[in-house]
């Protein structure tokens, strides 16, 4: 399996607070701070450590036209600014996700959401010990409205 690329255009859906897989490597992510975003088709999952406040304006590109629609649609209300990351390469964990919980404040108000993965997306990271980016790729996964699905 080929490593997925990182898009250089990513939508924040929250804050991770807590990833488990198979094997429970990642079970405890939630004492660090993550950002969960996906691409702009809303098909692939992506958490950041947040180190940097570091924001670009948007601008109104197709590109970034429809992650500000993904975004609305997500979180009810428009993106103000994107945050550019420092990307290394993706290395395949022996793992995949079970479920994921992040905290979104959807329509104004700041909850956690669980989601159970039915087909259990593969496990990505940039350092197998401590990763500072986690990647969830294939299981189906579809961002939408209603929030994540697959």
């Amino acid at each position: 399996m080929t490593a997925p690329q990182i898009p250089k255009l990513l939508i924040v859906l929250g804050r991770l607070v807590e990833i488990d897989t198979i094997d429970h490597t990642y079970g405890w992510i939630k004492k660090d701070n993550f950002v969960l975003c996906t691409n702009e088709d809303g098909t692939k999952l992506f958490a950041f450590k947040n180190k940097s406040k570091k924001s670009t304006q948007l601008s109104d590109n197709e590109n970034y036209k429809r992650a500000k629609r993904l975004y609305r649609n997500f979180n009810s209300y428009e993106a103000k600014s994107l945050k550019k990351e420092t990307i290394n390469n993706l290395k395949q964990q022996e793992s995949r996700c079970i479920y994921v919980i992040y905290s979104s404040d959807k329509e104004g108000k700041r909850q956690n959401y669980i989601h159970t993965f039915k087909k259990r997306p593969v496990v990505w990271v940039d350092r197998l010990n401590n990763p500072n980016i986690i990647a969830l790729v294939g299981g189906n996964i579809r961002v939408t409205t209603r929030g994540i699905l697959g």
